[in-house]
């Protein structure tokens, strides 16, 4: 069976839509340039013809740059990443920015960059390029958020070829988009969650005659988010439900939702209509709920700037901690839907299902899933094909689209052939739009056709998903201040030292005291990190077959987590040390379970052996 990997190196070997970057301008001074390196080779960069700076050169944009960048991680290619990261760290040092400059232009074919002098100067449809695109940063900050990941699932080293640590890079970034692509000041509180809407805010003055873009918003990326910016964790925990919030109000989200289909224009009552597609922008005024919305639609199609909405959705949706939340799997069912149809009937006329016809643009109104009659775009029908491909949708002809997408894009993705047939790509294209977007599609698609699942796209969904916390026979700990009793009965094979190390939350983050860096269980040095974090509250080691007490002290760590670490003399495979999370131990099992009455039960056998989970048995109680 073959995969997309194929697809990725014929889209980094474009030499279509792919430029050089050897210096770049500062933004203030002409005669000022940066070099552009990583580990000696130039930066690089992905051209963008949709780009409006309108000037001399070529062009690129921060959304398609974003997109390669994701790329780069998830096909497994450090050199690549390391090269357009440098270009972006470079263009904002140039700049004078913490986020990537929207638009960015080179005259002499990639020897310089620079950022366009503004369009419309002193107006007021003044363009300032140098400022950043929400979206594009979203796409950014993602990036680097997949390279960290990349070092437990593709060993790659933590640090770029310029010897900056990916997760300083994600920090900082998330840190920036948090300050600037968010409005802590507007006078309604909601509105404060909502993701700016390109370079403006999304309500202006607190009216609603802003405008957002619901495929802008990423809840998913800022759940990962919490781990880079844990300081701030409550207002990405905002920010996520306030996005789910504003979906629910925009998209039907499941057959039980009573609302209509509504006309493609003018006002929106969010409580009683709905639109089935992802039109690109509305005015949008934030509630507390999806029936508080007011606010205006300013589009009637689905348009290009319309196509990750799929893909924002499904990366949410396909999260392992996400799996029970019907409200998004039913708005990904309607989209499904609503696309699907378009596809299924071709011209419109309902005789044409055999070509391929979903429309570049779908129109709302008159008819929400009318076709136009023009070939799809290539990252229109990958949305579809991964909507299709979802374990979480449901509609009546879900197998049959996919089976015929799956078959027009081929075992490759990329399409061949006759183009009536084949979904073709835009390889010889100058731009890297269509095929970077296209191929982010394909590979959230879960286990879609062709395509075996993408490794650090399956570590994505599973992130954050644990079957046990580190809560575990800790609450007492944390609750009270006092003296403690710790009893500890032991009838272990193997000899075994328990202790309990700090954690940052329920999840067993641990924080590397050197790079700074958050950690989950499964993280490369996980367990070296959590070693070093190992709290002063004695080694849990028992007599054979004997309960005994001891005393803890007022502990001066009230208020921590506290999670168990088990070292255990294993006389067959060696040394092992066991946590309360599977995916930090060296069999992938839950050694530690907690019963009703709050025992730590604990089992020291690899592969848990005999399972009985007595082998070191401990609880704590409160002294008078």
């Amino acid at each position: 069976m073959s995969t997309y990997n194929d697809y990725y190196n014929a889209y980094k070997a474009s030499t279509s839509y792919w430029k050089p970057a050897n210096n770049f301008q500062s933004y203030t001074s002409s005669s000022t340039k940066y070099p552009v390196s990583s580990g000696g080779s130039s930066g690089l960069v992905i051209l963008d013809g949709a780009s409006t700076a309108n000037i001399s050169g070529v062009q690129a944009a921060s959304e398609s740059i974003g997109y390669s960048l994701l790329l780069a991680a998830q096909y497994n290619d450090k050199a690549t990443f390391d090269r357009i990261s440098a270009f972006i760290q470079t263009a904002m040092t140039a700049s004078g920015r913490t986020l990537m400059p929207w638009e960015v232009v080179t005259p002499d074919n990639g020897v310089t960059w620079q950022v366009p002098p503004p369009k419309n100067p002193g107006t007021s449809s003044e363009v300032n390029y140098s400022t950043s695109a929400s979206d594009g940063d979203i796409n950014i900050a993602l990036g680097y958020v997949y390279a960290y990941l990349a070092a437990s699932t593709y060993g790659w080293s933590p640090n770029d070829s310029n010897g900056n640590s990916y997760y300083n890079l994600a920090a900082n970034y998330i840190d920036s988009i948090r300050a600037l692509d968010f409005n802590a000041n507007d006078s309604n509180t909601y509105n404060r969650y909502i993701l700016a809407d390109g370079s403006s805010q999304v309500i202006y003055n607190g009216g609603i005659t802003g405008s957002w873009h619901p495929d802008y918003s990423d809840p998913r990326a800022y759940q990962l988010f919490q781990y880079f910016d844990s300081e701030n964790a409550q207002f990405w925990e905002s920010a996520e439900n306030q996005a789910l919030t504003s979906w629910k109000a925009v998209f039907d989200f499941g057959s039980a939702d009573p609302r209509t289909q509504q006309s493609g224009t003018g006002s929106i009552n969010f409580a009683t209509q709905n639109s089935n597609l992802s039109n690109p922008t509305y005015g949008i005024q934030a509630a507390s709920s999806y029936s508080g919305y007011t606010g205006s639609r300013y589009s009637d199609k689905y348009e290009p700037d319309s196509q990750r909405m799929p893909i924002r959705l499904l990366n949410y949706v396909q999260a392992s901690e996400n799996a029970n939340n019907t409200d998004m799997s039913g708005i990904a069912s309607s989209m499904l839907s609503a696309l699907g149809t378009s596809f299924q009937y071709g011209d419109g006329t309902g005789t044409d299902t055999g070509k391929n016809q979903i429309t570049q643009y779908v129109p709302i109104s008159p008819s929400p899933y009318a076709n136009g009659g023009y070939n799809t775009q290539n990252f229109t029908a990958a949305g579809l094909l991964a909507l299709a491909a979802a374990p979480a949708t449901t509609w009546t002809n879900k197998d049959a689209v996919f089976s015929n997408l799956d078959g027009r894009f081929g075992s490759t993705g990329m399409g061949s052939g006759d183009p009536s047939t084949q979904i073709q790509n835009s390889l010889t294209g100058n731009s890297g739009y269509n095929d970077s977007i296209t191929l982010w599609a394909l590979t959230v698609a879960a286990d879609g056709g062709s395509n075996v699942s993408n490794p650090l796209q399956t570590a994505i969904n599973n992130r954050q998903s644990s079957s046990s916390t580190s809560a575990l026979a800790t609450n007492d700990l944390t609750n009270y201040s006092g003296n403690f009793k710790a009893s500890v009965f032991k009838s272990a094979k193997y000899g075994t030292d328990l202790n309990f190390y700090v954690t940052l939350g329920d999840k067993g983050e641990v924080k590397d005291a050197v790079s700074g860096a958050i950690l989950l269980p499964g993280d490369a040095n996980y367990t070296k990190v959590a070693q070093s974090n190992i709290a002063n509250l004695g080694t849990f080691a028992g007599e054979d077959e004997k309960t005994i007490s001891i005393l803890l002290k007022d502990h001066s760590a009230k208020g921590l987590q506290y999670a168990p670490i088990a070292t255990v003399s294993d006389s067959i495979y060696g040394q092992q040390i066991y946590f309360a999370f599977p995916a930090a131990n060296p069999d992938k099992k839950e050694h530690f379970k907690l019963g009703n009455d709050r025992t730590l039960a604990f089992e020291d056998m690899y592969n848990l052996g005999d399972g009985d989970f007595n082998d070191i048995k401990i609880s704590f109680s409160k002294l008078n």
